[in-house]
């Protein structure tokens, strides 16, 4: 009797199609992407793309996962069966995360911003699908990763990342208005609080010479605001007064990218799904 043979690990056809899958979109990718290393990928993500401005790093991050199949993709949405628990783990980030769904066939690949289409399609057209299993994502015909498409898959990724430094420009500003004017009074929680919202104002320089602000400006501000509030308790009247003034100015001058930013953000199509002939989700 001849011996049996042990029995090893198997890979599916599943497994097979969806490494093929990360090879091609590996191999269309444009050079401004560049993969970060995963140590794990057992948790539903694939990749890890850093978007590069020429030679100068963005610090734009971006998570993909890659789902590969054997049916040729035709005109009009494609589906894709999707497990919910995937989607729950996406929401955890704050950086975007993108589906792949490549056709090892046509090469082709479609893809959605995860975290966005959960908000704006699955919330509002199932909104017991935390109950289920799995879910279908729709892949609309305008989100092919061509030359174009991957184009729009980096103003996607600058988006959020913008997004993100509106977002830390709100919280320092709102910090200020509510804290500020207490901070010049000595009351030592506002002044802490004060203090750290002050020091990280300069790490918003890019975005605030963007708005036409300098850097001088920027410096200017940060340090005169540090000054005042860690001098409070022993200025003079004229010294408080010119901190108050410094305070007030800022508030001012921060008020209009904040505005702007909020207005734009409303009704940001292209990057938020609120459109039905350019929908990205």
């Amino acid at each position: 009797m001849s011996p049996q043979m042990p029995k090893f690990p198997q890979r599916t056809e599943t497994h097979i199609t969806d490494t093929r899958a990360l090879r091609l979109v590996i191999r269309h990718m444009p050079d401004q992407l560049l993969i970060r290393s995963l140590e794990e990928r057992d948790y539903g993500i694939d990749m890890q793309l850093e978007h590069f401005n020429g030679a100068n790093p963005t610090g734009q991050l971006a998570l993909v996962q890659v789902k590969g199949t054997k049916n040729e993709f035709v005109d009009g949405i494609v589906k894709l069966s999707f497990p919910v628990k995937t989607i729950e783990y996406a929401k955890l980030f704050e950086i975007p995360f993108f589906v792949f769904h490549t056709s090892v066939t046509t090469e082709e690949t479609r893809f959605i911003w995860l975290q966005s289409y959960t908000s704006v399609v699955l919330d509002v057209e199932n909104s017991r699908w935390r109950t289920q299993e799995e879910v279908t994502l729709n892949f609309p015909p305008g989100n092919v990763l061509s030359e174009s498409g991957w184009e729009r898959l980096k103003l996607f990724i600058g988006e959020q990342s913008v997004r993100q430094q509106h977002i830390e420009l709100m919280k320092i500003e709102n910090e200020l208005h509510r804290f500020g004017h207490l901070a010049l009074d000595c009351e030592q929680y506002s002044r802490e609080t004060c203090i750290r919202a002050a020091q990280r104002l300069p790490s918003l320089t890019n975005l605030l010479l963007e708005r036409g602000f300098t850097s001088e400006q920027l410096d200017s501000w940060s340090l005169g605001l540090i000054q005042g509030f860690k001098s409070a308790q022993t200025m003079s009247s004229q010294e408080r007064e010119c901190a108050q003034r410094l305070l007030k100015d800022v508030l001012e001058s921060l008020d209009t990218p904040i505005m702007e930013f909020l207005a734009q953000d409303n009704n940001n199509r292209a990057i938020y799904g609120l459109g039905v002939n350019d929908n990205p989700f």
